[in-house]
């Protein structure tokens, strides 16, 4: 294992370790103008969501019921949750909100359906806004200034429609940044006023901007593509409405979509970020209720797209290929009380990463030990390579530079640890062959007591695929295990 050396030279001869990352990855958020607690007591802001039982904690109390949607996202740059919104004050800024809750603003600009770009950059658009505003994107950057996203060329400002204006003062409804590609995707309100890929019409569109290299302006022209989520029905008008873009498996995009009527429809979307070509991933329906569909954001954790579904009050979860009412999970308040397109959910994790490490379960008991069985996944092209899994107690962001790659995992004595203990009876399958279909398989077992003076902490581990000439070729994203008493 000679090759080992020089990653656990790098981990013990680190200058110092890196602070416990504010937020443990996978963790998702729910950003709402009508919570509802289990006092009673509606409030608007932001709370933790447990992506297994629906289980809420508030986070951050608003100062107004004025919650644009799609508003809230986690800045990896920033590590903190990035907010349009108002806070101890009568105007809306852009908050920074750390994971107790303490905020602080990054910019007084108006900008709503942000998506971090994870340098700094925070893009954005100015609902409401008059031609030509309401057709540019903005974005601010690390110190907080505000700049409008430039045309090809860099000589002017990107517009929507070109210049030519239209009858509807909130077109964009989604927007994420997509690293692999380097572009923007926005996703578009179908209401029969916003222009789409043709003509106006009632279905959803997808535009993709592709953007030079430091994000200021677009490096090629803007492609569109169309879904109709509704279908055809005799004598009614079906509108389609973007209501939450996050990062999905296999490094597709997953988009949900509400639809103003009621039965089976393929409300959740996947878009994949090199041709733009959308395809559906989950159907919703039938079921009553299904018309009350709301945010939507795609769990790593839970290999599941969450839905608020409203008519119910509950948490659903949709596997890729799944039709119907999928996974109940938890309930969110009384039924009637929510479910249409004003919130936001969105995941903490890394921006765009593939999801190639999943696990059975997100804890284990200190006093009683546990097994977390972990499933890496990189895909067929990597069959044979080796597969290393390495940990740390210390977080996953900023992680750490090695041989080329990144590594989302902060270095300290655990990181050691699984290097040193690798295929032990602790760390079982943590160094070997990927299977002929792309996939490995390893296990953390820890007997009762041997976690002991950890209880509280959350340990990471993240999986390296290594080819022929032990260059790291694939990284897989953080996996958190929490160690509960």
């Amino acid at each position: 294992m000679r090759f080992l050396r020089p990653i656990a030279a790098a981990v013990l001869t680190a200058s110092a370790l890196a602070a416990q990352s504010q937020f443990d990855f996978g963790s998702v958020y729910l950003m709402s103008s009508y919570h509802y607690p289990p006092s009673g007591v509606f409030y608007p802001g932001i709370a933790r969501i447990d992506p297994v039982t629906g289980v809420a904690t508030q986070l951050v109390q608003f100062g107004s019921n004025a919650v644009p949607a799609a508003s809230a996202a986690y800045d990896p740059f920033r590590d903190r949750i990035v907010a349009f919104c108002t806070i101890g004050g009568p105007n809306p800024a852009l908050w920074a909100i750390d994971a107790a809750g303490n905020s602080t603003v990054v910019s007084n600009s108006y900008l709503v359906r942000i998506a971090p770009r994870g340098d700094g950059k925070i893009y954005g658009y100015k609902a409401g806004a008059g031609h030509p505003t309401v057709q540019q994107i903005y974005y601010v950057d690390a110190a907080g200034q505000e700049h409008v996203l430039l045309d090809v060329g860099g000589a002017a400002p990107w517009q929507l429609n070109g210049g030519v204006t239209f009858n509807d003062n909130d077109p964009i409804r989604a927007m994420i940044y997509e690293p692999t590609e380097n572009a923007l995707f926005l996703a578009l309100y179908g209401s029969n006023l916003v222009p789409d890929c043709g003509s106006p019409s009632f279905d959803v569109s997808i535009r993709k901007l592709p953007l030079t290299a430091d994000g200021t302006a677009l490096r090629a022209p803007a492609t569109c593509n169309e879904y109709d989520v509704g279908g055809s029905v005799p004598g009614l008008t079906i509108f389609e409405t973007p209501v939450g873009f996050s990062y999905g498996p296999q490094g597709k995009l997953v988009l949900g979509v509400h639809a103003n009527w009621f039965g089976a429809m393929p409300r959740m979307l996947q878009i994949d970020p090199a041709t733009a070509g959308i395809t559906p991933f989950a159907t919703f329906g039938p079921f009553t209720g299904d018309i009350n569909f709301g945010c939507c954001a795609y769990s790593p954790l839970t290999g599941e797209a969450m839905v608020l579904e409203g008519g119910n009050d509950v948490w659903r979860g949709f596997t890729p290929g799944a039709v119907g009412g999928g996974r109940v999970f938890g309930s969110y308040g009384s039924p009637g009380f929510g479910g249409g397109p004003g919130d936001t959910l969105f995941v903490v994790a890394p921006i765009g990463n593939g999801y190639t490490l999943t696990g059975d379960t997100a804890a284990i008991s200190v006093a009683n030990g546990g097994v977390q069985n972990l499933d890496f996944h990189p895909g067929a092209a990597f069959a044979n390579h080796l597969h290393l899994i390495l940990g740390s107690l210390s977080g996953w962001a900023p992680g750490f530079a090695f041989a080329g790659a990144h590594i989302p995992l902060n270095l300290d004595w655990y990181t050691g640890f699984t290097l040193d203990a690798v295929n032990s009876v602790f760390l079982v399958n943590t160094l070997g062959l990927i299977g002929p279909g792309g996939t490995s398989l390893a296990q953390l077992n820890f007997p009762a007591g041997v976690l002991n003076g950890l209880t509280g902490l959350t340990m990471h581990h993240a999986a390296l695929a290594l080819d022929g000439s032990l260059q790291i070729v694939h990284v897989s994203n953080p996996l958190p295990l929490q160690l509960l008493p």
